[in-house]
C-alpha cells in the first residue's frame, strides 16, 4: 500500500531518513499532510486475541466524493 501512494518502498524511504537528517520527513510523506485519505483496514481475529497492532489495509482511496459519502455517513449514525 504505501509504496503505491508514495511511489516508493518503505525501505526507501527508511534508507533516506537514515542516510540524512532523521528530523526531517522524506518530501513523500510531507506531500501527504493535509491530503484525506478514506481506507479499508482489515482486523483478523488475532488483533482481537493478541496486543497485536499491525492491520491490512485492503483498499485506499483520496477520492473527495468517496470520502464526503463515508464521512456524511458516520455523521449521522
Amino acid at each position: 500500500m504505501g509504496s503505491t501512494l508514495l511511489r516508493r518502498t518503505a525501505q526507501e524511504l527508511y534508507n533516506a531518513v537514515s542516510e540524512n537528517d532523521p528530523s526531517i520527513l522524506p518530501s513523500e510523506i510531507g506531500a501527504l499532510v493535509g491530503r484525506r485519505f478514506l481506507f479499508k483496514v482489515s482486523i483478523g481475529g488475532d488483533n482481537l486475541k493478541s496486543d497485536r497492532s499491525h492491520y491490512v489495509v485492503q483498499l485506499f482511496s483520496d477520492d473527495d466524493e468517496l470520502i464526503k459519502d463515508y464521512s456524511d455517513s458516520l455523521d449521522s449514525e
